[in-house]
Order: structure tokens, then sequence, then C-alpha cells
């Protein structure tokens, strides 16, 4: 019984390990932003059919570029944190 709360423990202090270096090195971050970015265009704007290009980090901003290019040819960067998209342009307010 002993045996198995002390894996447990182990596996948990991994795990949170694991996850603290992927953040700290901006991998999971900027995985995130891709995957939110992804998914506000393609529910947002699908006629554009805009395809995933690269992202960037702002150290200015504290956010990511995530850059996409329409069927048309035409390149837009949303800008993205990891809990959503702060920039559209292509929503701008009046």
């Amino acid at each position: 019984m002993r045996f198995i709360k002390h894996k447990k423990i182990t596996i948990l202090i991994t795990v949170v390990v694991l996850i603290s270096i992927l953040w700290g090195t901006g991998i999971l971050p900027s995985r995130l932003c891709i995957y939110t970015a992804t998914r506000y265009v393609e529910s947002r704007y699908p006629e554009k059919e805009f395809q995933y290009s690269f992202i960037e980090y702002s150290s200015a901003h504290g956010d990511y570029f995530v850059h996409f290019i329409d069927k048309g040819g035409e390149q837009v960067a949303f800008m993205v944190s990891p809990s959503g998209v702060v920039f559209d342009p292509l929503n701008l307010p009046n």
C-alpha cells in the first residue's frame, strides 16, 4: 500500500516538474497560443480558409503573434495569450 502511494506522489511531482520546464522554456505557452488562435480563426472566419504560418513572441506586449495566410495569400497576425485572442485585426472597433 505504501509503495502505491509513494509511486503516485512520484508521478505527480514528475508531471508538475515537466509542465514547469515546458512552460518556462516557452514551448507550452506557444503551443497553447497556436491552438487557441487556430480554433479562433476556424470558428470566426471559416470562409477565409486560414493556414497557420508561424508564431513569434513579443516581449513588448508579453503575448504572441500568431500569423496565418488566407486563401488569397494575404498574411494576418493575431495577438494571442495562452488564455485567448487579445487582438483581432479583422474585427476592429469603430
